[in-house]
């Protein structure tokens, strides 16, 4: 109970005083009080549910809600005249209190030091809606993230690596990777694509050379030869590209059914290039390459980025039969946009039943050839000749046959012979052409030594190989191939400028001869690596270091980390067992690992002591900045136990993480009127004439006497953590402790109460029984419950306190008699009134109070 200051008992339990209440909210750095804010009180109601040692050890927060006058919008937060409007959001501390008048003076008890929820202000204009929790809000809020759902320490470890038995030397190269000396300018055996490859002399290696790799700067060309719509991606480094068009060619002109209707050539494709575009590395730019006309169609631009950055036009198609006798003329080098442009041929009209030839596309240096015109009776005309780099243009088509098609790039199509009986086609154009050209690097490349060891399917094998990098960015990677067939390799990205020893293992999975491959990516110009001492040899035999010791604290691993990646507890050939006596971890046997520097993080539990775990609760939830300061604060009993292993399910509320400490030690946690933290055992009724209050029959009204079948447990199971210890939320095992109590005398009495507990800070199958038989002890029995109204003022009880209050249940005249326990009491005396009366002791386990109203709910005494 909280401590009455100048007010007397007698006073609170005396004739109903004024009630006075203030409601705070910490603002600016100080308490408002809504109840004197400007001399007014803008207050209209208050309730709130005290939390406290509830009758189960889960933690029940502390509610509260309020409404609050917000006429004239005096509070509302979106009012700019309003003179309050920040004085509500979420988030925000508040303080309830509740008093009277006592001997004239106002008095108050701080019931409540709560966190304010979303503020409710549309329901109705003139009224603000409140609502919020104790202090355990920050609990609710705060939820676990890895690495913080478990209480230890993690230790980096290098892993050793195998240690095996060799056989002869299978690499003998004569060339300056071998393993011994080596011959200058010799590299023999070795190709490479876009690379320079030489000996050079460096002895850091361990011999007299080394092969020596260097990336250069290239003319690279990028070419679109498809008609289509592309995005090109300027390739780092590249700043500018020159870029060659070529357009479409135009499509023949179709024939006709009378005499000497054929149709007329297509023109040409014209040439346009553009030096030195400026472009940026990562950036798209557009590349449209224009198709060949289709009969009686032109054909389409080609160009980039832009149509007036660089533009070749299509040719245009050759007329008809019935068109008269005007040409296909090329794609005009007037209507490019270029540095350099050349026009197209143009297509010859048709004669003597045939169709006209097509003209050439531009070619690089110089204009498009035009087409022929017939000149021996129904024989198509010759297309034109085109100049370099560009495409001929199509024969046109002889009597009763189509025009025959252009050459790519670019060239124009032919046109139609006249037709005996059906209308022809004349010739389709040929698609355009892009080319990019730009100085830029080979970020990539292959350097390939092919059958330099027959090896045989089932063996293993072992390549070593020492490497630098001397200068440039890029990644080196060494692999084994027989035929197509990637046995394994090893990929290194130096950092420094220093002979490095690299190694694999591979098991051949076929017999045959084996090719080493340097490859190479993301260098640059400039990029230069060298490799020297190859060696292959077949495995005779191989351990590989499985126990790895682990700091003397741990007393249990929570995850483990290797190469970056999570490995994972169990027997799968993968994973990795803790060895608790010898306290090491230990690789399954079929795991093989490698040697590393600082490669395996095991994250390991250490022993806890609960109170510590709960105060680094409350520092994650930001209400302490520290252990120490939380414990200082805090209100608890040293639980005298240690937790070997520690952790919560990622995504837990901290109240959820209490709350299974709490569940694991039969404790009760909460937040006292002042915000003081609460982690006691769940409390006792205090002895007769001990209580912190006592109440007669006239100082309540209305008290209900209940039992909960839901609070009687006689059938109790407890499921603690897997024996075999499972990785947080990653992994499931089936393995675990447990322990159990049944009391059949109460479930012959009341039925059978299963209540089942699954826990993982239950951490045996004898503290899993022993807490089990705790439970039963506490609730086999049924309890009574007793919940008491009081009209008087509102009493500073908190939940927890032992209450005695008289209960008169027959009123009558004449002697009255009050029993306590079922005895007399006081030896039957006569009291003013009558009547029989009970006396009712028990633990308050609840308190609710709305405004001037209280009510308590009682967990009677046996």
């Amino acid at each position: 109970m909280q401590s009455l200051g100048s007010v007397t008992l007698e006073q609170l339990k005396g004739a109903v005083q004024e009630p006075r209440f203030k409601f705070e909210v910490f603002h600016d750095g100080a308490w408002v009080d809504v109840c004197n804010l400007g001399g007014k009180n803008y207050l209209e109601s208050l309730g709130m549910s005290l939390g406290g040692a509830r009758m189960s050890p889960e933690p029940v927060a502390g509610t509260w809600q309020a409404s609050v006058n917000n006429e004239g919008g005096i509070f509302h937060p979106r009012n700019p005249e309003a003179a309050h409007k920040d004085l509500f959001s979420t988030g925000k501390r508040v303080r309830l209190s509740t008093g009277g008048i006592y001997g004239g003076v106002e008095t108050y008890w701080t019931r409540m030091i709560g966190v304010m929820e979303s503020p409710d202000f549309s329901a109705d204009p003139n009224r603000v809606r409140l609502k919020g929790k104790d202090l355990s809000q920050a609990l609710v809020d705060y939820r676990l993230r890895s690495p913080e759902t478990y209480w230890g320490d993690s230790v980096i470890i290098s892993t050793e690596g195998p240690t095996e038995t060799l056989g002869a030397e299978g690499y003998g190269e004569g060339d300056a990777c071998e393993i011994g000396e080596g011959e200058a300018a010799n590299v023999a055996g070795w190709a490479a694509a876009v690379t320079a490859l030489s000996s050079v002399a460096d002895t850091g290696g361990g011999s007299a050379f080394a092969m020596r790799i260097l990336f250069g700067t290239s003319m690279i060309s990028k070419v679109y030869s498809t008609p289509g719509t592309y995005q090109w991606k300027c390739p780092p480094g590249v700043t500018s590209v020159t870029v060659e068009c070529l357009g479409g060619g135009g499509g023949g002109g179709r024939g006709g059914i009378t005499s000497g209707a054929g149709g007329d050539g297509g023109g040409g494709g014209a040439y346009s290039k553009k030096l030195n575009i400026a472009v940026t590395p990562g950036e798209l730019y557009t590349v449209e390459v224009g198709a060949g006309g289709n009969s009686d169609t032109t054909g389409g631009d080609t160009w980039f980025k832009s149509l007036i950055t660089v533009l070749a036009k299509g040719g245009q198609h050759g007329q008809h039969h019935d068109g008269g006798f005007a040409l296909g003329k090329g794609g005009q080098a007037s209507a490019g946009v270029g540095d350099v442009k050349f026009s197209g041929g143009d297509g010859a009209g048709n004669a003597l039943n045939a169709g006209g030839g097509a003209g050439s596309s531009a070619g690089t240096a110089a204009n498009g050839a035009a087409g022929l015109a017939p000149t021996v009776p129904e024989v198509g005309g010759a297309g034109g000749t085109a100049p370099a780099g560009g495409g001929n243009g199509g024969k046109g088509g002889n009597i009763d046959r189509d025009g025959n098609i252009g050459s790519a790039p670019g060239g124009g199509g032919g046109g139609a012979g006249r037709g005996s009986s059906t209308i022809k086609k004349g010739g389709k154009g040929a698609g355009g052409k892009i080319i990019l050209t730009y100085a830029g690097v080979y970020d990539t490349d292959s350097v390939i030594n092919t059958g330099v060891l027959e090896v045989t399917a089932g063996l293993a094998y072992k390549v070593a190989f020492k490497y630098r990098r001397v200068s440039g960015p890029g990644l080196l990677a060494v692999r084994a191939y027989i035929a197509t067939a990637r046995q394994d390799g090893e990929a290194v990205d130096l950092e420094s400028d220093s002979w490095t020893e690299g190694s694999f293992y591979f098991t051949a999975t076929r017999t045959g001869d084996l090719d080493l491959r340097l490859d190479i990516t993301d260098a640059a110009t400039g990029t230069e690596f060298r490799v020297d001492q190859i060696s292959i040899k077949p495995v005779t035999a191989v351990v590989y270091a499985r126990n790895y010791s682990l700091p003397e604290p741990c007393t249990g691993i929570y995850f483990a980390t290797l190469n970056g990646q999570m490995i994972f507890y169990g027997e799968d050939p993968d994973g990795y067992f803790y060895d608790a006596e010898h306290n090491e971890l230990v690789f399954h046997p079929n795991r093989k690992v490698a040697s590393g520097t600082d490669n395996l993080i095991v994250y390991y539990h250490t022993a806890q002591v609960p109170e510590h775990v709960v105060a680094d609760i409350l520092v994650r939830a930001r209400l302490y900045s520290q252990r120490a300061d939380a414990l200082a604060a805090m209100s608890y009993v040293e639980t005298g136990i240690v937790l070997e292993r520690v952790w919560f399910e990622a995504g837990s509320s901290g109240l959820a993480a209490i709350g299974k400490i709490c569940e694991r030690l039969n404790y009760r946690f909460h937040f006292r009127y002042d915000g003081t933290p609460v982690f006691v055992p769940e409390p006792t009724v205090k002895a007769a004439g001990a209580e912190d209050v006592a109440l007669e029959e006239w100082q309540i009204g209305g008290a209900r006497l209940y039992e909960d079948a839901g609070e009687i447990w006689n059938d109790i199971h407890i499921k603690g953590e897997n024996i075999a210890q499972p990785l947080g939320t990653e992994q499931t095992m089936d393995s675990s402790y447990s322990g159990s109590a049944v009391d059949e005398d109460s479930i012959a009495k009341y039925g059978i109460k299963t209540k089942s507990i699954s826990n993982h800070l239950f951490q045996s199958d004898s503290i899993c029984a022993s807490m089990a038989a705790i439970y039963l002890m506490a609730r086999k029995t049924g309890r009574k419950y007793f919940d008491l109204p009081s009209p008087i003022n509102a009493l500073p009880i908190e939940v927890g306190d032992t209450v005695r209050v008289q209960e008169q249940i027959t009123p009558y005249t004449g002697g009255g008699v009050v029993y306590d326990d079922g005895s007399v009491y006081d030896g039957g005396a006569v009291y003013e009134g009558g009547g029989i009366t009970l006396v009712h002791r028990g633990l308050v386990r609840d308190i609710k109070l709305s405004n001037s109203d209280a009510k308590y709910a009682l967990e009677l005494a046996d």
